[in-house]
C-alpha cells in the first residue's frame, strides 16, 4: 500500500485547522487505501495513533511566545524517520526547517515532495511582529522584512515537485512572487463535516448556561457572536474585546460576545474585556458543535486567513459570517447571508454585526442560507479527491523518463 508522510510544525493536541486536516485525511486516504503517516514536533519522542493515521512525534523546543507550539529543529531524525518509512509522497506543511529535510529524501527515495501552504508567512508571521516591535506598517523595515519572506519562501517552494494552497487568493499570491514550482500551485480548498458542524446541534440549556452580564436566564432579547480560533496577533484577537466593546456601546445589554479559543493573548483579553464578553477556552468534539449552533453569528478579525476553516464550520451549523474582505475569507464566507467587511476594524465590524442583527428573524434566514452555500460548495470529499489527484500527477510525472 502507498503512503503519504506529512511533516509539519502546526500540529499540538489544540491546534485548530491544520489538526482538522490531518484528521480527515487519514480516513480518507485509508477509505483509497492509502496508509498515512505523520512527523510533528512533541513534547517527547513518541508513536501513537491519530485516528487513522499514525503519528510520530519528536522532542522539540517550544516557540517563544507561541506556546504550545514547537519547532522541530531534529533535522537528522526527521531524515532518518523519512528513511525507515519510505514514503511513496512526502507532504510538506510547514515551510521552517523542513523543507530542506523534504526534498534531500524526496531525491533520495524518489518520492516526489507536495508542498500545502497552511499559513500566510508574510502577513500571519511577520505583520505581527513588525507591529510588536512598534515599526510602521509599509516603512522601511516592513517591507524590507516582506521581501525577506519573499525570497525565503521562494527558496522553500521552487525546488518541490508541486504545492498546494487552500484559496486562489493564496495560490495568485504565491505566483505573483514567484513562490511556486515549475509544475505551477494547485488550488484545493479544505472542506466541512456537515454533519458534525449542523444546526440541530443548538441548545437552549447550554446557550443560556453560557450567557454573561446578567442576563436573563432565558437568554431574552440577547444576540450571540461567536469567535472560535487561536488567540495570538496574527488572528487579530485583539480586536474581539474592542468588537465587544463598541457593541456594548451602540446597543447595551443586547450582544454577548463567545470567545472559544486558547492562546498567548488570553490573559491580556481576559484583563481587558467588557463584561459581556465570556471566554469559554479550548472547546472540541460535541460541546465546540454546540457551541457553534447555539449562538448567532460568528464574526473573525483576522486578516490573514490560507482559507478560514472556522467561518466555514459557522455556516455548516447556521450561522451568517462577518469577516474582513481579505485574504481567502471572500472564498469562504457567503455575502448574501453574512458581511464582508472593508476592514478588520472593530468600528466596521460591530457595525456589519449590528445590522445583520436588527431583525432576528432576518437573522435566522440568514442562517439557513449560509448552511445552504456551504452544503453546495465544500466537503471534505472533494478535497481529498483533488489531493490525490494531485497525487497521482507527481507519481506519473516522476515515473516519466526525462525528454533529452
Amino acid at each position: 500500500m502507498p503512503l503519504v508522510v506529512d511533516l509539519t510544525h502546526f500540529l499540538h493536541a489544540r491546534s485548530g485547522g491544520v489538526r482538522t486536516y490531518l484528521r480527515y485525511k487519514g480516513r480518507h486516504l485509508e477509505a483509497a487505501g492509502w496508509r498515512h503517516a505523520i512527523i510533528a514536533p512533541g513534547s517527547r519522542d513518541g508513536i501513537r495513533r491519530l485516528e487513522r493515521s499514525l503519528l510520530v512525534t519528536l522532542w522539540s523546543p517550544v516557540v517563544p511566545g507561541a506556546a504550545p507550539y514547537r519547532v522541530l529543529v531534529r533535522t537528522r531524525a526527521v531524515l532518518a524517520l523519512l528513511r525507515r518509512l519510505r514514503p511513496s509522497v512526502i507532504e510538506l506543511g510547514s515551510p521552517y526547517l523542513l523543507p530542506s529535510v523534504a526534498t534531500a529524501a524526496g531525491h533520495q527515495l524518489g518520492a516526489p515532495v507536495v508542498g500545502f501552504y497552511h499559513a500566510h508567512v508574510p502577513q500571519a508571521h511577520l505583520e505581527p511582529l513588525i507591529g510588536m516591535l512598534g515599526l510602521a506598517r509599509g516603512g522601511t523595515v516592513d517591507r524590507a522584512a516582506s521581501e525577506a519572506a519573499w525570497h525565503y519562501l521562494r527558496r522553500v517552494y521552487r525546488p518541490l515537485d508541486r504545492l498546494a494552497a487552500p484559496s486562489a487568493a493564496m495560490a495568485t499570491e504565491l505566483s505573483r512572487h514567484g513562490a511556486v514550482p515549475p509544475a505551477g500551485c494547485t488550488v484545493i480548498p479544505l472542506g466541512v463535516d456537515t454533519e458534525d458542524f449542523h444546526p440541530r446541534h443548538r441548545s437552549a440549556e447550554w446557550r443560556a448556561a453560557h450567557l454573561v452580564a446578567g442576563a436573563p436566564a432565558n437568554g431574552a432579547g440577547r444576540v450571540v457572536v461567536l469567535y472560535v480560533g487561536r488567540l495570538s496577533p496574527e488572528k487579530g484577537a485583539a480586536r474581539l474585546v474592542e468588537l465587544a466593546a463598541e457593541l456594548e456601546r451602540a446597543q447595551p445589554g443586547r450582544f454577548v460576545v463567545w470567545i472559544v479559543g486558547d492562546g498567548p493573548l488570553r490573559a491580556q483579553l481576559q484583563r481587558a474585556a467588557p463584561p459581556n464578553v465570556g471566554f469559554l477556552g479550548h472547546l472540541e468534539g460535541p460541546a465546540l458543535r454546540t457551541a457553534y449552533a447555539s449562538a448567532d453569528l460568528f464574526v473573525t478579525a483576522s486578516e490573514s486567513e490560507t482559507f478560514g476553516l472556522a467561518p466555514l464550520e459557522a455556516q455548516a451549523s447556521g450561522l451568517p459570517v462577518v469577516a474582513p474582505a481579505s485574504g481567502a475569507l471572500p472564498e469562504v464566507v457567503d455575502p448574501r447571508s453574512g458581511r464582508l467587511v472593508p476592514s478588520a476594524a472593530p468600528a466596521a465590524l460591530a457595525a456589519a454585526v449590528t445590522a445583520l442583527a436588527r431583525q432576528p428573524s432576518e437573522l435566522a434566514a440568514r442562517g439557513r442560507s449560509a448552511r445552504a452555500f456551504v452544503e453546495g460548495r465544500f466537503s471534505w470529499e472533494r478535497t481529498f479527491r483533488r489531493l490525490m489527484a494531485l497525487y497521482a500527477d507527481v507519481l506519473a510525472a516522476r515515473r516519466r523518463p526525462a525528454l533529452r
